[in-house]
């Protein structure tokens, strides 16, 4: 489902305004001259490559970093001018969906959102109906006392979406929130997010490494490469060809760039019987030379075929691109693999034997 888009006849206001940041880490720029504006209702996707500044962006948008120079307005307030409790109230106006989910294991569906609503203040006694309406907004009714090691991926990130949005945010920021999804659930996720952009007229910025997210859910792409805003494009643009960086059309092209003929005629989008998973998986770094594959299977008794794999010398500390079939599904090993990789990417199924 692609986001509607709201009215012409209402009116759209500047709800985020970043203005000239910048932020550097042990003196190597992280983000430089950051520029760009967010209306009232938009769903905007923040698209790099692996070092490209994403999190580091995301980061200084709900806060948790403040930039080195530059500005960043929430609502017309600049966050760097706000005392501590001033900032900590209008972080609450930011909600925060996760690729890996952050549920306390400890806690029911209900208890992890009710625990979202104890951080805002709101009394117990006003809890219980809004707990309720949230369930019923991402569609988990019947699980509400359901433990996360009893829900699915989709359905933990469903209750990730209902916390995020406990304390009404007029933001929504989505850390790569369908990464570790099948594609199947990935799609059912966007068309939830959609139709919360919808009833809720509520902004949403996707950081993501997936075009395919952006062309199905967003109106705008901001593309970051090596800490630079290189490409500020509608989708209108984006479906007529006309991004203009030669990184953005790299993306629009990218799922035939990486995975040859023979790979990806083998793999189904959709879930077969005992289908089997295909994962991406990206290593960069130090991840390069650590055993991923051979932990999965001393920690998860589950083996890893690879596929494909492609080693990209843009990037100094290197970067390993495999495409790799599991030999089953196993939730549990794929949220070990996301926290353990740069980047994680379930691409579909594939029949046994194969």
């Amino acid at each position: 489902m692609m986001s509607q888009d709201i009215p012409i006849t209402e009116e759209r206001k500047t709800i985020l305004n970043v203005q000239g940041l910048y932020k550097a880490f042990g003196g190597r720029p992280a983000l430089e001259n950051i520029s760009f504006s967010i209306q009232t209702g938009e769903i905007v996707g923040i698209i790099g490559r692996s070092g490209a500044g994403k999190t580091t962006l995301l980061r200084c948008l709900n806060g948790a970093a403040p930039p080195d120079s530059g500005h960043v307005f929430i609502e017309g307030r600049e966050l760097g001018e706000l005392k501590y409790k001033e900032l900590l109230l209008l972080r609450r106006r930011i909600g925060l969906v996760f690729q890996n989910f952050n549920l306390l294991r400890s806690r029911t569906v209900y208890g992890n959102i009710s625990l979202a609503l104890e951080i805002a203040g709101i009394s117990k006694a006003d809890r219980g109906s809004r707990i309720h309406e949230l369930i019923a907004l991402v569609g988990l009714d019947g699980h509400e006392m359901k433990y996360p090691a009893q829900l699915s991926g989709g359905q933990k990130q469903r209750v990730g979406i209902a916390r995020a949005l406990a304390a009404n945010p007029a933001i929504l920021l989505c850390d790569e929130a369908t990464s570790a999804l099948d594609p199947e659930t990935t799609s059912s996720i966007l068309e939830l997010l959609g139709t919360i952009n919808h009833k809720l007229r509520l902004t949403i910025i996707l950081i993501t490494h997936e075009m395919d997210v952006i062309r199905r859910l967003a109106h705008r792409v901001l593309v970051l490469d090596h800490g630079h805003l290189v490409e500020d494009a509608s989708k209108e643009d984006l479906a007529h060809g006309k991004g203009r960086h030669a990184l953005t059309r790299a993306f629009l092209n990218e799922e035939q760039k990486t995975l040859p003929e023979y790979v990806k005629s083998i793999i189904r989008k959709e879930k077969i019987p005992e289908g089997l998973p295909v994962l991406k998986v990206v290593l960069s770094g130090e991840e390069i030379h650590k055993p991923i594959l051979s932990d999965i299977q001393k920690y998860f008794w589950i083996s890893a075929s690879i596929l494909y794999a492609n080693i990209d010398d843009d990037y100094s500390v290197g970067k390993i691109t495999q495409v790799v079939i599991l030999s089953r599904e196993d939730e549990a090993a794929t949220s070990w693999l996301s926290e353990n990789v740069e980047e994680l990417e379930v691409l579909g199924y594939v029949p046994p034997g194969i």
